[in-house]
């Protein structure tokens, strides 16, 4: 030091305090880096949440392999749900898509997020990514994740991966002004502190609302990342941080941003990421399938970063985000519940093919070939199936007939490529239980469900189902129009099934068996089944 440069007096002389808080940086690397993860045999990805990547023998696949905890990713303890820190549902898209990348599939077909995952107060979380094997321009990928120091591996989300392209949309945005003519500002004030109230209790990492636009059903946004992610940012295809304060803007797109309950990313579809490592973004979300979005994110000059073709949320409330943040860190139980939806105003132009026990339909087919030569063909066919097979057949041979034919549908449905701008509609009666299981009167018919339900995961978008009583006819056509996946119609009110977690009670108590009674003992017929028998 040079202390006559610093002090012009022959004494040194008091310097004043700064009036505002001081700020600490540092320069210093990070620890809890992967380090050389090449001398294992493995191949470093660069990416700040899964360092390390191998690929799989005879699939093609890859598997991402990292660890997570608090101290080697601090800025994820800004992301807690009733008070547990929980890997945002964006940070698996991120892994998902970074997967996709390594096997050359890189648009993110659909993300079904069934389980949180917990990140510890202390400890580290080992995270794996899988991607599969290719089947039809289609690879499957998985998120999975344990503690440290246990064995078994919990599944949070599943999806499928393709190699589509991820060209950006054509048109030109950056010449557009923004923010766009007739949008009103909407005040931000208090938002993240509601956010706290109903569960999320967001830390500065993660509110990154910075500026908010409406104009009718539109809701356009400014966001970016807080000064001390920007460096990492570069690292990552999106922040998580970063897409999931673009999806806080969707809290404006509903009634009310102020008494809407919270809603929890669920499903995720057709996601494809144009550019990397930004730190701000303009946004565009739309109301997609009533409780869904449709997101599209640009830089600030309008160049696309990110689309998101539907985004599924599930409405919770308070005690729920207690009870799945409780259940996250085991295996949790989850229950299906039916809730109410609403319909829109306008019919959809159908029609029915095959045998049919619809009163009101304005025109029928024979099968499906008939349909795809057609001059005009109709907006929504509906396969009336429970007309298919009569009762009297017999609950076993009428669930192997039933599902026999629906299944052949099925097959040349999704076989006619000329037919993808016609929704399948697969009708039922008595499948499914809304509000009691003596709702259910046909077990064929919920057998079908299954049937469709997996026809569904391999062919997103192409079959829906709808299950009716004997007094919501009249409703169907306004019915046909919606884009849910699944939907009962009772009493002319629409139903669509949600996954919420089991409520936690306590434990039952032991069933009393009565001497003189019968037991019938399931699953195991071999050591164990034999020890319960002679035992009882």
């Amino acid at each position: 030091m040079d202390w006559p440069t610093a002090y012009t007096g022959s004494q040194p002389s008091q310097i004043p305090l700064p009036t505002y808080p001081f700020q600490h940086e540092t320069f210093w690397l990070d620890r809890g880096g992967p380090g050389d993860v090449r001398a294992v045999g493995l191949e470093d990805t660069g990416h700040p949440l899964v360092g390390a990547v191998v690929s799989v023998p005879d699939t093609g696949g890859v598997l991402l392999t990292g660890r997570l905890s608090l101290p080697t990713h601090p800025w994820l303890a800004d992301h807690a749900v009733s008070g547990t820190v929980l890997l945002p549902g964006t940070a698996m898209v991120e892994l998902a898509v970074r997967a996709g990348d390594e096997a050359d599939t890189p648009v993110l077909e659909e993300l079904v997020i069934s389980r949180p995952m917990t990140v510890p107060d202390e400890g580290t979380l080992h995270v794996q990514v899988l991607v599969g094997g290719e089947e039809r321009g289609r690879r499957k990928v998985g998120v999975y994740s344990r503690p440290e120091g246990i064995r078994e591996w919990t599944e949070h989300a599943t999806g499928t991966l393709t190699a589509g392209a991820t060209v950006p949309p054509e048109e030109a945005e950056a010449a557009l002004p923004w923010p766009p003519e007739g949008a009103e500002p909407v005040a931000l004030e208090g938002f993240y502190e509601h956010l706290a109230e109903v569960g999320y209790e967001y830390g500065p990492a993660f509110r990154g609302l910075r500026a908010v636009w409406k104009r009718d059903d539109e809701v356009f946004a400014e966001v970016s990342v807080p000064e001390e992610q920007t460096g990492v940012a570069g690292r990552f295809g999106i922040h998580p941080a970063l897409l999931d304060a673009t999806l806080h803007a969707g809290n404006f797109c509903f009634q009310s941003a102020g008494e809407r309950p919270t809603m929890l990313p669920f499903a995720w579809t057709d996601v494809r990421l144009h550019a990397v490592g930004a730190t701000a973004v303009r946004v565009r979300a739309t109301v997609s399938g009533g409780d869904g979005l449709c997101v599209r994110i640009t830089d600030p000059r309008g160049v696309p970063v990110a689309t998101i073709g539907s985004l599924q949320l599930r409405e919770t409330t308070p005690d729920q985000l207690r009870a799945l943040a409780a259940a996250s860190g085991g295996n949790a139980l989850w229950a299906v519940e039916w809730a109410e939806c609403g319909l829109g105003a306008t019919e959809a132009r159908w029609a029915t093919v095959g045998e049919s026990g619809l009163p009101d339909a304005p025109s029928s087919y024979a099968d499906v070939p008939e349909v795809a030569g057609a001059g005009e063909r109709p907006e929504v066919l509906v396969a009336d199936v429970s007309a298919w097979v009569p009762e009297r057949t017999g609950p076993i041979d009428r669930t192997h007939a039933l599902c026999a034919r629906v299944l052949d549908l099925l097959r040349e449905w999704v076989d006619r490529p000329e037919l993808a701008d016609t929704r399948l509609v697969v009708l039922t009666r008595g499948a499914m239980a809304v509000h009691d299981t003596a709702e259910v009167t046909d077990p064929a018919a919920a057998a079908v469900w299954g049937l469709v339900r997996s026809a569904q995961s391999e062919h997103p978008g192409r079959v829906r189902l709808i299950d009716v009583d004997g007094h919501s006819h009249q409703t169907l056509p306004t019915a046909l129009t919606t884009a849910e996946a699944q939907l009962a119609l009772r009493d002319a009110t629409a139903y669509t099934p949600h996954l919420t977690a089991a409520p936690t009670g306590t434990p039952s108590q032991p069933l009393a068996l009565a001497p003189e009674g019968t037991v019938l003992i399931t699953g195991g017929t071999g050591t164990l089944g034999a020890l319960t028998a002679r035992h009882l």
